[in-house]
């Protein structure tokens, strides 16, 4: 699934689940919250707004993600 490798990419060790429900579901949940349901909005989750909401409500991870590499030395 796309949507769970972006949020892998933004937030590694998240754990990504998604389960089989209802006609027309579809949910999203890390960490064992939900964090996008088709049910409540109507449409299918746009990746970058859902990985821009997880990294709104984890800043920790947010400052991590746009850290460069560090450096091992060598040349």
């Amino acid at each position: 699934m796309r949507l769970e490798a972006a949020i892998k990419r933004a937030i590694p060790g998240a754990v990504v689940t998604g389960s089989v429900g209802r006609s027309q579901s579809f949910e999203v949940t890390v960490d064992g919250v939900l964090v996008y349901s088709k049910l409540q909005s109507g449409t299918f989750p746009d990746e970058s707004t859902v990985v821009s909401k997880l990294m709104a409500k984890n800043p920790k991870t947010a400052q991590a993600c746009q850290r460069p590499p560090p450096s091992y030395g060598g040349g």
